[in-house]
């Protein structure tokens, strides 16, 4: 699996915007801080206030914070509201197989691989991001 560069940048903006120092900043302000393009940028910001990642407030002194506190935000939550997280499209649905199998190796360890990733970006929250850095 490869993720995308969005989802770096999802990452970074959501880093960024932790270890400010103001919790909320301009979005424009984010962007160039974490030297990702405004276009793409400004549309990874708003994939993540979609996914209830990131609150966007309007104003004087509004800008985009991030809703919840490092501790309880995994990696697994930003970097789905950008990336299919699908391994293999018979894995997550199985009539989708070609060869139909009723007892597929290939089903059985791809399943148990799946779920371990799956598990691991759960697991890895951003307060341990922010305390790696």
């Amino acid at each position: 699996m490869k993720f995308s560069l969005e989802s770096d940048y999802e990452v970074r903006i959501v880093l960024q915007l932790y270890i400010s120092p103001n919790k909320r900043e301009k979005s424009s302000q984010v962007l160039e801080e974490c030297r990702i393009p405004p276009k793409l940028g400004q549309r990874t910001i708003t994939k993540l206030v979609k996914a209830n990642v990131l609150r966007s407030i309007r104003g004087n002194n509004g800008g985009v914070e991030v809703i919840k506190k490092p501790e309880d935000l995994s990696l697994y939550e930003v970097i789905s509201a950008v990336e299919d997280l699908t391994i293999k499209k018979c894995i997550d649905n199985p009539e989708n197989c070609r060869w139909k199998c009723v007892d597929c190796s290939l089903y059985k360890n791809v399943v148990r691989i799946k779920k371990r990733f799956l598990q691991d970006l759960k697991d890895v929250k951003f307060k341990e991001l922010i305390e790696q850095m």
